[in-house]
């Protein structure tokens, strides 16, 4: 059986810049507003495509010569090969879905376009982020075709020391809740700037729940920030601070029911492998809520996907 691996996210992530129809745009656009028109929506029209296990129409968003790079000096090269590989990843990966997210976006040339970004893949219980880099081209008919796709390696330490204190949270961590249980992955992005914090909540008889993080640095406040969304609809923003050894979040948001969110959430180690997450202060437009804490422990990394591409 063929497994997800680093190298198979270059060919998946780059289809934001392929030929969608577009949304028409107003007179006097600049030539980069008008061409972005066309490839704003390649995104969504990849993933439809790629959820739906349609290799033809994956294929048909490179070029004829189109290249993807897998690492370890292993490419697929051409049209027709690309559908052959989408094809043998659809029969190895029934249930795979995935989603994208462009991190820079740069017009090199008025017919060439340089983006990098971040694909998370959802596999069964298994959710993983890759980051990518591709170059996609104008070509003669005036639509953008994916020219190369490869994988880049996600930054080993933050760029900004003041981040460096929560460089524990890196790796992947799980809570148990009776029968429902939490995932979360955390990785630095490429730049080391962000850390990023992929999770995904199960529980029987409900449809799973997807979280996203996003930590950084406010060098005007002086402190770490965070923004949280999840595939409900509710998202969060919060402020950082260190207290004798445990972190403490000041955390306002709105749910998926449009209602005000507030709490108080700290971070305790308990051990090296084991940290206490805990929500206390609770309120849901206003009215107090119950507290509770959620125990993560670390995972050991995952032998199947090495940082080349590829399988071990």
């Amino acid at each position: 059986m063929m497994k997800w691996s680093v190298g198979m996210m270059a060919c998946l992530s780059a289809a934001l810049w392929a030929n969608p129809a577009g949304e028409s745009q107003p007179a006097g656009a600049s030539y980069e507003e008008v061409e972005w028109g066309k490839l704003q929506g390649a995104a969504a029209s990849f993933v439809d495509a790629f959820n739906e296990q349609d290799a033809k129409t994956l294929a048909a968003l490179f070029a004829e010569n189109g290249v993807i790079e897998l690492g370890q000096d292993v490419s697929i090269k051409g049209r027709e090969a690309i559908h052959l590989y989408y094809q043998n990843i659809f029969e190895s990966n029934p249930g795979a879905k995935i989603g994208m997210e462009a991190t820079s976006v740069k017009f090199e040339s008025p017919e060439r376009v340089i983006e990098r970004g971040a694909l998370v893949m959802q596999n069964d219980d298994e959710t993983s982020t890759f980051y990518y880099a591709a170059i996609v081209a104008k070509q003669d008919d005036g639509s953008w075709r994916i020219e190369n796709s490869r994988t880049v390696q996600p930054a080993e330490s933050s760029s900004n020391d003041a981040l460096e204190s929560i460089e524990g949270l890196i790796g992947e961590w799980v809570a148990q809740f009776d029968e429902a249980s939490y995932k979360v992955q955390f990785r630095w992005d490429p730049s080391g700037a962000w850390m990023i914090g992929q999770g995904r909540f199960i529980s029987p008889g409900i449809e799973p729940v997807r979280t996203t993080t996003r930590i950084g640095w406010d060098d005007k406040a002086g402190q770490i920030v965070s923004w949280s969304f999840d595939s409900l609809g509710g998202y969060s923003h919060s402020t950082w601070r260190r207290v004798e050894g445990v972190w403490n979040m000041d955390a306002a948001g709105v749910n998926a029911d449009g209602e005000s969110t507030k709490s108080l959430q700290t971070v305790s180690v308990v051990k090296p492998e084991q940290i206490v997450w805990s929500f206390t202060k609770r309120e849901v437009d206003g009215a107090p809520q119950d507290d509770f804490n959620m125990r993560l422990v670390k995972s050991p990394p995952k032998p199947f996907a090495n940082r080349e591409g590829g399988e071990q």
